[in-house]
């Protein structure tokens, strides 16, 4: 894959970028990393893992008001854990306990042709000793080769999570933090997928999220230190949603391995989205149930994903 399709790529999922200030956040992680930053990512997982290995890949925000799950994320895992499925690699997705989560979790993995392939995992919200040992019983059962976390919460400097504006919601998500500090341990190679500068991987870039995000400096809690994740990857993907990130990163493998499975299309997006939302999800940016994804609209999203599906097909 040369270098125009691997930026065309990236074009088509960074080019929507709406939210206030991740523009800058992009740019700066392109100056970190030197080049196209899906590109960076595809290469790691390809040129890193065996055929047989495992991944694990982390997903769920629960978002305000109704801290249910919103249709980011669980869709984009799901959709890239059957890629790598399908490549070969044994995938796990790891998602919070609660019902409505499992629900979305299955619905969206079903609506892919996945579920039963993929495994679904669960761990209890908000931390703890209980949460701490189920968690690192879980990486150890797996033994992943790599991890990657798909709008995936991560905590600010003082350990707090947060919503886009600036809500304490730690109680409501996995804490990763520990999950993290095992996975370094084990040499796992790990990617972060977001959008917002409080998402798992985010940590490379915390200072411009801190600078350029509105709340990344200053949160709503009583923490007052901030949305922006301290939590770092070793590769990064920044997209205008992060379900278009997932996307993305199956699209290389797609071009890499030559695997159709890994290519998005139009009916599968729309699937995933009913899908997710009659299990029980939400927009993250309206707070309601509806078929949008942070405020995108099916058409709209169909409009990135024709020009994702353009950027790789020659």
């Amino acid at each position: 894959m040369n270098d125009e399709l691997w930026v065309a790529l990236e074009e088509a999922v960074t080019k929507p970028l709406s939210r206030l200030g991740m523009g800058f956040v992009y740019e700066e992680a392109l100056r970190k990393f030197g080049h196209p930053l899906i590109m960076d990512s595809v290469d790691s997982l390809i040129d890193n893992l065996v055929w047989g290995e495992s991944v694990v890949i982390f997903t769920g925000f629960r978002t305000p008001p109704r801290y249910v799950q919103e249709t980011d994320g669980p869709g984009g895992a799901a959709f890239l854990s059957r890629c790598l499925s399908s490549a070969g690699y044994r995938t796990h997705v790891v998602i919070e306990e609660d019902h409505i989560s499992l629900n979305v979790a299955k619905a969206v993995l079903s609506s892919v042709g996945a579920y039963g392939r993929v495994k679904i995992n669960t761990l209890p919200s908000g931390g703890g000793w209980r949460a701490n040992y189920e968690g690192a019983n879980l990486i150890t059962e797996i033994n992943p080769s790599a991890a990657i976390f798909v709008e995936k919460p991560g905590p600010n400097d003082l350990g707090v999570y947060h919503s886009m504006k600036g809500i304490d919601v730690s109680k409501y998500h996995i804490d990763v933090g520990p999950l993290m500090r095992k996975l370094v341990r084990d040499n796992v190679v790990t990617i972060g997928i977001g959008d917002g500068g409080n998402e798992v991987g985010m940590g490379v870039v915390k200072d411009s999220v801190r600078k350029y995000v509105p709340y990344g400096n200053l949160c709503n809690c009583p923490c007052r230190g901030g949305i922006a994740s301290a939590l770092p990857t070793n590769h990064l993907i920044i997209s205008a949603t992060s379900n278009l990130g997932a996307y993305a990163l199956a699209a290389g493998i797609f071009v890499r391995e030559g695997i159709r499975e890994c290519l998005i299309s139009y009916e599968v997006l729309e699937r995933m989205i009913r899908a997710s939302v009659s299990a029980g999800s939400v927009d993250g940016v309206t707070g309601h149930p509806e078929l949008s994804v942070d405020g995108y609209s099916i058409d709209a999203l169909r409009a990135f994903v024709k020009a994702l599906r353009e950027s790789v097909i020659t």
